[in-house]
């Protein structure tokens, strides 16, 4: 039996533990159920705002991410200096948005650098290896290796929550994708939120349990591979995540909105936003349970899904704070990324890593009925 304890903000795995009741789950269909066709990259939508932006100064850098936008800066006038924030309204509507000045390069709209590599070793990557054509048509989406068999990623990785892996396999250790590198697995338990629902967005997050795969890519070079603690819900709200806090997304995602994918994984840092400036602009499709991000000329992007939002400045001192999970286009300015908040689902993920089943829809633990 697996057991997660906490231990200084982060998520730790043990061997055994104590028993503990099992929850009611829905168990929906066997994983080795082929889907009816193959979708397309994992969804972010087209349209943009059009609207056009005037900037100023952020008042509310350093104030918690559930701050409300009418609320008041801390005292002292040095927090907006430190994060160099900017604000921008909405001409028409009195809508603001916040987020940092670029301080990179900008590439190919997407505002990425590349990396060492090994440097990031809890990154993971899903494709469907059924599909012909290179590893651009079977790249899938990203994920999260948190140790002990299980990976991390977005319900909507899963075939949008139907489960159906039945071809989809995860590689770790990789860095050039164009090279084959890394270790591949296969998936034999899939744990889906059970409150996912595509069209509403919400609970978008999911466990893939792996082994290795019985025909290994022999002859490709592994990286480093380790798992990523998870952030702890804070004791203190006044002690969480802040607006204007530096944080990074990494991937091999497109380089802009239906551009080419990325072959070596590549990192691009962002803003934490006020979560009530996404909940004005996505409305109920942004939930409490969500993180708002931003930064100009840079974003996550299709084929990014599922992989990690860390906090950290050094690689060895990065806690997982979030997973991607869904956008209005790529990188279109005064468009946030919106990632799941991955410390919401703390006692999700503890209960998800003891589960047995091939396929199972498991609700929160303090859930009284299953949401369908």
């Amino acid at each position: 039996m697996i057991c997660v304890h906490l231990c200084h903000g982060a998520l730790i795995v043990a061997l055994s533990c104590a028993a503990t009741p099992t929850l009611a789950q829905e168990v929906v269909e066997d994983i080795n159920v082929p889907p009816p066709v193959v979708p397309k990259l994992p969804y972010r939508f087209s349209n943009d705002l059009g609207r056009p932006f005037s900037s100023d100064d952020d008042p509310l850098a350093g104030l918690s991410v559930e701050a409300p936008l009418d609320a008041q800066p801390p005292a002292g006038d040095d927090i907006a200096q430190l994060d160099k924030s900017v604000c921008y309204f909405d001409s028409e509507e009195g809508r603001r948005l916040c987020f940092a000045k670029p301080e990179s390069q900008v590439f190919a709209g997407v505002n990425y650098y590349p990396m060492v590599p090994g440097s990031r070793p809890w990154q993971a990557q899903t494709f469907v290896r059924s599909i012909t054509g290179g590893w651009q048509k079977q790249h899938w989406c990203g994920g999260v290796w948190l140790g002990q068999g299980w990976v991390l990623t977005a319900a909507h990785c899963t075939r949008d929550g139907a489960g159906a892996m039945h071809d989809v396999r995860v590689r770790l250790g990789a860095f050039d994708l164009s090279k084959g590198d890394g270790a591949l697995y296969r998936i034999d338990r899939v744990v889906v939120h059970a409150g996912y629902k595509r069209e509403e967005k919400p609970n978008d997050i999911a466990l893939l349990h792996v082994s290795p795969e019985t025909s290994p890519n022999t002859g490709a070079p592994v990286n480093d591979i380790a798992p990523i603690p998870i952030m702890a819900p804070p004791l203190n709200p006044r002690l969480g995540l802040k607006i204007g806090e530096p944080v990074h997304t990494t991937g091999w995602g497109r380089t802009s909105y239906n551009g080419p994918l990325r072959e070596i994984l590549g990192e691009t840092e962002l803003r934490l936003m006020a979560n009530a400036q996404c909940k004005a602009i996505y409305g109920e499709k942004f939930s409490d349970r969500a993180l708002c991000v931003y930064a100009p000329d840079t974003d996550s992007c299709e084929g990014d899904s599922g992989g990690p939002l860390t906090v950290g400045h050094e690689p060895q001192y990065r806690r997982l704070i979030g997973i991607v999970s869904f956008g209005r286009g790529c990188a279109q300015r005064g468009t946030p990324g919106v990632y799941t908040r991955v410390d919401a689902y703390h006692k999700w993920i503890g209960q998800g890593m003891k589960q047995k089943a091939r396929f199972i829809r498991l609700p929160d633990p303090d859930a009284r009925e299953i949401a369908r």
